[in-house]
């Protein structure tokens, strides 16, 4: 859909403003999010596994 886009709009305004375009970034950072959630709760779940943070943050 971006180079669909790319090629008949004449700024990247144009490209972002797509209602079709919005919805698949609407859509991908929901599933960014999900996946840094399972990811961090993986991590919790198994965290004597992996080895000592060195920034000493908790998780």
């Amino acid at each position: 859909r971006y180079d669909e886009l790319k090629d008949k709009a004449e700024n990247f305004h144009e490209i972002t403003e797509d209602d079709i375009f919005k919805m698949l970034i609407i859509h991908c950072d929901q599933l960014a999010r999900e996946v840094d959630s399972i990811l961090l709760q993986f991590v919790k779940d198994n965290i004597d596994v992996f080895p000592c943070r060195h920034n000493r943050h908790e998780l």
